[in-house]
């Protein structure tokens, strides 16, 4: 059980890194943790053909979540307890929600339904690889 609880903070880290799908890890430079960005905006754009506009209302914001989202796994142990790793799943979950919360406004009806079609291939590929291993 212990294992699987890792191994689900593991990939709702990867589902709400969804559009970044090659995030940079603490140990890259800056240079790759913005490369990393700029392939989830360059996702985003294409598969939701963002206007300019929302272009760089939603940017900023994918940037702060992959901040946020790169600081708690910095402070994933690897040795963490059940309750430490069910509490930094709870802070995904409440990082993501915001950002949901803040992108959706900003996209229109079409993109909407893009949107999710995108999120639930992201899940889908994530529990593919979780049950593969």
């Amino acid at each position: 059980m212990r294992i699987r609880s890792f191994f689900s903070v593991l990939i709702l880290s990867a589902l709400c890194l969804g559009v970044v799908p090659h995030a940079a890890t603490a140990a890259d430079d800056s240079a790759s943790k913005s490369e990393a960005a700029q392939l989830g905006m360059d996702k985003l754009r294409e598969r939701l053909a963002l206007t300019p506009d929302q272009e760089a209302r939603i940017a900023p914001l994918v940037q702060a979540r992959n901040q946020k989202l790169q600081a708690l796994r910095g402070s994933l142990d690897a040795n963490a307890s059940r309750r430490e790793k069910r509490g930094v799943l709870k802070e995904v979950r409440e990082i993501q929600g915001e950002f949901v919360e803040k992108v959706e406004p900003l996209l229109t009806q079409e993109q909407k339904k893009e949107w999710e079609a995108l999120r639930k291939e992201m899940r889908d590929e994530m529990m593919s690889r979780y049950r593969n291993r």
